[in-house]
């Protein structure tokens, strides 16, 4: 094996990013940063420090400071990459990681690789800027991920409850933004009062309930808007909006422009 080549900081002015990417070929190597990567398709091999592990979807892992890694790959080989400065990593996930005696890979299964796709989906989304308070938002989304990896990795941890919880709230708001739904609804559903609910979603988000859920919705009527010529009615219906009314104001005021001005310029 060639000495590994260190790859250092290169995030620019973003400590946190995350990206949907196709495979490329590259040297076994270390980093100054963190890095968790999910596989999504495609096969082939992974280097980690002295073990060798089949790259499948569902491989995930955390390269730390000091493991060093080259991934072999074949056929259309997809993953998502995530990428944290040290000076960003949650201290309670840090304390974690000291307790991994192995490799950081695991296999997750199928459900639970769609729900890492779901919340590295809206962790995307913070890093490109499409949420206000997006930093705090990175960060919590960052514990998040991490911890329901720790969590599936085969070692004693206690399970973190705190973050499960809202993993699975921002799963389902993402997975049926289209229905009718109500803070209250959602609350009662996650076996809270609305009260602390509206606090604990705040806190952890940076936003409303009902903001978020709206530019959920938002977000999934620019790109029916810009990708298929469905009438403003129907994308206004499966976005999840009551009225074309109240569709047509929340557009505007987010994209400055009404959907048919957006879908020329797109």
């Amino acid at each position: 094996m060639n000495k590994p080549e260190r790859m250092t900081h290169n995030l620019g002015q973003d400590s946190i990013t995350c990206r949907f990417c196709k495979g490329f070929p590259y040297r076994y190597h270390t980093h100054d940063f963190y890095d968790f990567q999910i596989v999504l398709s495609g096969g082939g091999e992974h280097i980690v420090n002295a073990s060798t592990y089949e790259l499948r979807r569902g491989h995930t892992f955390l390269m730390r400071l000091t493991d060093c890694h080259q991934k072999l790959f074949s056929g259309d080989f997809t993953y998502i990459v995530i990428q944290v400065h040290p000076g960003d990593m949650p201290r309670n996930i840090l304390k974690k990681l000291d307790l991994i005696k192995g490799d950081p890979v695991t296999y997750l299964d199928e459900e639970t690789t769609s729900r890492m796709i779901c919340l590295s989906e809206i962790l995307k989304k913070a890093c490109d800027g499409e949420y206000p308070d997006g930093e705090r938002m990175k960060r919590n989304l960052i514990e998040v991920i991490f911890s329901v990896f720790l969590n599936e990795l085969d070692f004693e941890l206690i399970p973190d409850k705190y973050d499960k919880r809202m993993a699975e709230i921002m799963i389902f708001v993402n997975e049926n933004f289209a229905s009718p739904l109500t803070t209250k609804e959602v609350a009662e559903l996650f076996y809270m009062n609305m009260s602390y609910f509206c606090e604990y979603f705040k806190k952890h988000t940076g936003r409303t309930f009902t903001d978020y859920l709206a530019t959920v919705r938002l977000d999934r009527a620019a790109r029916l808007v810009s990708h298929t010529d469905k009438h403003i009615a129907e994308i206004a219906a499966e976005s999840g909006f009551g009225s074309v009314a109240q569709f047509l104001r929340r557009f505007k005021e987010k994209f400055k422009c009404t959907p048919s001005e957006f879908r020329k310029k797109h």
